[in-house]
């Protein structure tokens, strides 16, 4: 597994919307964090399997998959990782 430089916070932001996924990278690209901008649970094990992770920030509805479980399956294989989920509601009527 390759580790961030020394001092280097590696988040991923996860999220299916290419707006919010961007929102969220650009955000924190623009305070010294390395981001990884994915869409799917898929990306997030194939990089974390390479990869040292410090945060995960993802959709809870993502296509397909259970955000939350996601998020609990990456504590297990990653300790150090800490999660944030977000259900991306676009309306009230939906959140």
């Amino acid at each position: 597994m390759e580790a961030s430089p020394a001092n280097v916070v590696h988040v991923l932001a996860v999220d299916d919307d290419p707006s919010a996924r961007q929102l969220i990278a650009d955000y924190l690209g623009h305070n010294d964090i390395r981001v990884t901008a994915l869409e799917s649970g898929k990306q997030i094990r194939e990089v974390m399997d390479r990869e040292a992770i410090d945060l995960l920030v993802l959709d809870l509805r993502l296509p397909g998959e259970d955000g939350m479980e996601i998020a609990r399956s990456s504590a297990k294989t990653s300790p150090a990782c800490r999660s944030s989920c977000s259900p991306a509601c676009g309306t009230k009527r939906t959140a």
